[in-house]
């Protein structure tokens, strides 16, 4: 779906919502926009992108951007990393301009990142421009290790914190404790170096290999969660090793490694002692490829083959 048509389809509903929020026109108070963006960044509700969306009046209908009042994504980082967030992880943004009824509409994206949530800043801030005479800020301030969020078309009040419900639910979330099995265990697939083979019957154990421990013993575990583990098992029957089906040296494409003993098999991705997904695959010249075995005789390059 195009980012015009979801945009649309939010004005369509007619109210505001856990993860998007209209302006009439750009913020004045660059704390209160700094404030807005946290409380859309740290929404636990929802999972995806947010949107603050810029040029739609109180009563929903588009109205666009007057040219004074455009904004650009580098003054937005700026103004973020100004604000002083804990660790300097702030939300990451994106800002597009997209027309609806032929007027100028500017959204800030800001990206679904829940291993960064929640997002809070380690100094008080407040708009510099916005002091009176004896130098006392007279906008808002968004306070420091506060964490504030947003809940159906609420944000949390500048001057209040988030309930303790809404604050334990953005820490799980970050830590993936309410993610499914499978949900975890595909994060953990991108870690490619956190997965090692057991300590038994060799001489030396180490990460920077994985493909070769893998093809050498035929399971593996994710360091940080041992109970996720990656297996072989025969597809059709057995080879000598137990662990797969070796390929016919007539394939062409095992004519053309330098290695031609292939051999078939079923990896398994287990969660304890449950098989959550099951792909076929084969070790080919040393290494292991994600495929349909259907297709291996049609195969010309394995240059995009993914490897572990």
């Amino acid at each position: 779906m195009t980012l015009e048509k979801i945009i649309e389809t939010l004005i369509n509903t007619r109210k505001e919502g856990d993860y998007w929020d209209f302006k009439r026109e750009k913020h004045k108070d660059k704390a209160e926009f700094v404030h807005d963006i946290i409380c859309l960044a740290n929404s636990p509700y929802y999972i995806g992108d947010r949107f603050l969306v810029f040029g739609v009046k109180n009563n929903y209908t588009p109205v666009g951007i007057p040219p004074k009042d455009k904004q650009t994504q580098i003054h937005i980082i700026d103004t973020l990393r100004n604000a002083r967030f804990a660790g300097g992880v702030f939300p990451d943004i994106q800002l597009e301009t997209i027309q609806l009824s032929n007027k100028n509409i500017e959204v800030l994206i800001i990206k679904d990142k829940p291993n960064e949530r929640p997002y809070y800043l380690e100094k008080e801030y407040y708009d510099h421009k916005l002091k009176d005479s004896k130098g006392k800020p007279t906008g808002c301030i968004v306070r420091a290790g506060t964490t504030y969020i947003r809940t159906r078309d609420g944000n949390t009040p500048i001057d209040r914190v988030a309930s303790t419900v809404a604050i334990e639910k953005i820490w799980r979330q970050r830590f993936g404790l309410d993610l499914t099995p499978l949900e975890r265990m595909t994060q953990y697939l991108l870690d490619f170096k956190g997965w090692c083979q057991p300590l038994v019957n060799i001489e030396w154990n180490s990460c920077s290999t994985p493909s070769h421990l893998l093809s050498e013993s035929g399971f593996m575990y994710y360091r940080q969660a041992p109970e996720f583990t990656i297996r072989k098992s025969p597809l059709y029957g057995y080879d000598d090793s137990g662990l797969g089906d070796e390929v016919q040296h007539g394939e062409s494409w095992v004519r053309k490694a330098l290695d031609p003993i292939s051999s078939m098999y079923k990896l398994e991705l287990v969660y304890h002692q449950t098989v959550l997904h099951t792909e076929e695959a084969l070790t080919y010249d040393g290494s292991t490829l994600f495929n349909n075995p259907k297709t291996y005789s049609k195969l010309k390059s394995f240059d995009n083959a993914l490897f572990y």
